[in-house]
């Protein structure tokens, strides 16, 4: 039997969905209305969501595995400058590709996959130009 908690998480994750079944990326319409994504396709919000507390602790100040250090501030310039985004192509940029990888031994972060929304709204980001926002 399913303990009542769970059950109510459930269900909120089941209308949270139903209510914004779009994508990320795109927005949620109330009565005709748009309001904004629960993370929008910008740097500062793929920062503050993402990096800060999925890969900071290991490309980090001090830590940078690989050399690259995701910590705010220098992120935009290691992704670009380092070849790991492509502005404009999401599929053809290294940063999607340890994202999405099924390899448990590539795929980034090393702890598993993002959620998919999370992975939509970088590859959102960088199709739209992956500007320094």
């Amino acid at each position: 039997m399913i303990k009542p908690i769970p059950k109510l998480i459930f269900l909120f994750a089941v209308l949270f969905f139903i209510a914004c079944e779009d994508q990320i990326t795109s927005s949620c319409e109330e009565d005709g209305n748009q309001s904004g994504p629960p993370m929008a396709a910008q740097l500062s919000a793929i920062q503050s969501t993402v990096f800060n507390p999925q890969c900071v602790s290991c490309h980090g100040p001090g830590l940078a595995q690989g050399g690259l250090d995701l910590s705010a501030g220098k992120t935009y310039n290691e992704l670009i400058n380092r070849g790991l985004v492509i502005p404009n192509n999401s599929i053809n940029s290294p940063l999607m590709a340890r994202l999405t990888s099924n390899n448990p031994a590539f795929v980034m972060p090393p702890s598993g996959k993002l959620a998919a929304a999370l992975i939509d709204s970088i590859a959102a980001w960088i199709d739209n130009g992956a500007l320094n926002n």
